[in-house]
């Protein structure tokens, strides 16, 4: 696909990151099990493709990539209200703009009975948030949009927005989830 793209404002991704860990959540969820979890023994994603055709980049899982670039930090503060966190506080993207930590609280518990489409879904809250940080964000790329989050973001943003997903069944949701538009 990336030969065929032309260039986007914003890269603003999720990708896949934790290879080697036991990130098989399964022990918490009832026994329902993914295939990404399963197949934690691969060689990390290169993201330099896709940062060389965006003008600016949002990259959750920063903490977690080999490479640390100069920029800010965006935090999703997961935790709920009393405090509780179930496995982590938050996640970080990598912003390639500034020199800041910008923090963006939704409480974990409420988006968990929102989400359930795919194992590491995000917020819709949390992706029109870093949109609207972005200096300048008319076209989208989200090259690992699971069940379509970042593209449900863009639409009630107003924005265009390129998906790209490996796994059928996501790219399935996410279509669903496009379909399901309010008009405004």
């Amino acid at each position: 696909v990336l030969p065929w793209l032309e260039r986007c404002d914003l890269l603003l991704t999720d990708p896949p990151y934790g290879y080697g860990w036991n990130t098989n959540y399964s022990r918490f969820s009832r026994g329902t099990n993914d295939k990404r979890a399963i197949e934690n023994d691969k060689t990390p994603v290169s993201l330099d493709p896709w940062i060389q055709i965006t003008t600016e980049q949002m990259i959750f899982g920063c903490n977690s990539l080999p490479q640390q670039r100069p920029g800010s930090y965006l935090i999703w503060d997961k935790r709920c209200a009393d405090g509780f966190a179930f496995l982590s506080d938050g996640e970080a993207a990598w912003w390639s703009e500034g020199h800041g930590v910008y923090l963006c609280s939704i409480n974990a518990q409420q988006h968990r009975s929102k989400a359930g489409l795919h194992p590491t879904q995000k917020p819709v809250q949390l992706m029109s948030w870093c949109i609207s940080k972005a200096k300048v964000a008319d076209s989208i790329l989200d090259p690992f949009m699971g069940s379509g989050t970042t593209l449900v973001a863009a639409k009630l943003e107003g924005r265009k927005a390129i998906g790209i997903e490996l796994d059928e069944k996501y790219c399935e949701i996410a279509v669903e989830r496009l379909r399901q538009g309010v008009l405004f």
